[in-house]
C-alpha cells in the first residue's frame, strides 16, 4: 500500500528489518520519488526528492544523506549533498561541486568518478571513488556535516606505490572501527582493505592479495575476495591473513556479486 510507482530503483538503504528508503528516477533523471517503509513494507509513504540517484544512507530514523550524481564525463563527476532530518520528507543541498551552479566549492574534486558516501555521525563522512593518477588512493573526509571536504591520506602498501586505484565508501561496525575496500591496478591486479580503530582519523592497509574480483566484508573480521575461479580467498581477521578456500563451483566470468552475513553463511 502507498507505493504507486513501478520501475527501477537504483538507490536504497536498508537500515534493519522494518525501516528502508528507495529512490524512482523521473524521466529526466533529475529528480525522483523517494518511498520509505517503517513497517517491513507493508506500508510505503512517498515524498518528491531533488535527486534521482546516488549512495543514499540514514543513521536512524530521521537523519540521512544523499550523494547525488549530477552528471559525469571525461573523468569527472559532478555531485550534489543532501541532508534530511525528517526521515527524508524534505532535504537540503549541504554541498554542490558543478561550477555552473550558484553556491560551488571544488573542496570535493570535480575530477574523479564518485563510487559512495558514508557518515559515522551528524559531522563526520567520507566520499571515495577513483581518479586515473598514480599513487592515489580517492579519499575525502568532511568535519562538518558535509559542508566542506579534505583530502585524507592513506598510505599505499609496499610494492603498489605507484598503482591506480579505486576505493569504495568505509563501513562502521562500531563508532570507533571501520573498513573499506581499495582495487589496487598495477602490473597485476590486486585487492587491499583498509581499517580504522579511531573513528576514521588514520586508515591502515591490511595484507594485499593478488585477487581483484568481488568482495563481500560480513562484518569487520570477515572477508572474501573471489574472482569467479574454482577457489576464494577468505580472512577471518580484517585482512591481515588470508587462506584459499577451494569451491565446489565455477563461476569464471558470470559471477555478478557475493555476499556473506557472518563468517560461514553467504549467497
Amino acid at each position: 500500500a502507498g507505493l504507486t510507482s513501478v520501475g527501477l530503483s537504483t538507490t536504497s538503504f536498508f537500515m534493519n528489518a522494518t525501516t528502508a528508503w528507495l529512490v524512482l528516477h523521473s524521466a529526466d533523471y533529475t529528480t525522483g520519488t523517494l518511498y520509505h517503509t517503517a513497517n517491513g513494507g507493508v506500508t510505503w509513504t512517498s515524498s518528491s526528492a531533488p535527486f534521482s540517484g546516488g549512495s543514499l544512507q540514514f543513521l536512524d530514523a530521521q537523519n540521512g544523506w544523499m550523494l547525488a550524481s549530477l552528471g559525469a564525463g571525461a573523468g569527472s563527476e559532478a555531485v550534489a549533498v543532501f541532508q534530511s532530518t525528517d526521515a527524508g520528507v524534505t532535504w537540503s543541498q549541504v554541498y554542490v561541486n558543478d561550477p555552473t551552479l550558484p553556491g560551488s566549492s571544488d573542496s570535493l574534486p570535480l575530477g574523479g568518478q564518485k563510487s559512495g558516501m558514508t557518515f559515522l555521525d551528524a559531522t563526520h563522512g567520507w566520499v571515495t571513488g577513483s581518479v586515473p593518477m598514480d599513487g592515489y588512493v580517492y579519499l575525502f573526509k568532511t568535519q562538518d556535516g558535509g559542508h566542506s571536504w579534505a583530502h585524507q591520506d592513506a598510505s599505499l602498501p609496499g610494492g603498489f606505490e605507484t598503482a591506480m586505484t579505486s576505493a569504495d565508501a568505509p563501513r562502521f561496525y562500531t563508532s570507533l572501527d571501520g573498513i573499506f575496500h581499495l582495487g589496487l591496478y598495477a602490473a597485476i591486479p590486486a585487492t587491499v582493505f583498509y581499517v580504522t580503530q579511531d573513528g576514521g582519523a588514520t586508515w591502515t592497509p591490511t595484507f594485499p592479495v593478488n585477487m581483484a574480483g568481488r568482495y563481500a566484508i560480513a562484518n569487520l573480521r570477515d572477508i572474501w575476495v573471489w574472482d569467479g575461479g574454482p577457489r576464494m580467498l577468505v580472512s577471518h581477521d580484517s585482512g591481515v591473513t588470508w587462506s584459499l578456500v577451494s569451491t565446489n563451483i565455477n563461476v569464471t566470468d558470470t559471477l555478478m556479486q557475493i555476499d556473506f552475513v557472518n563468517a560461514a553463511t553467504g549467497w
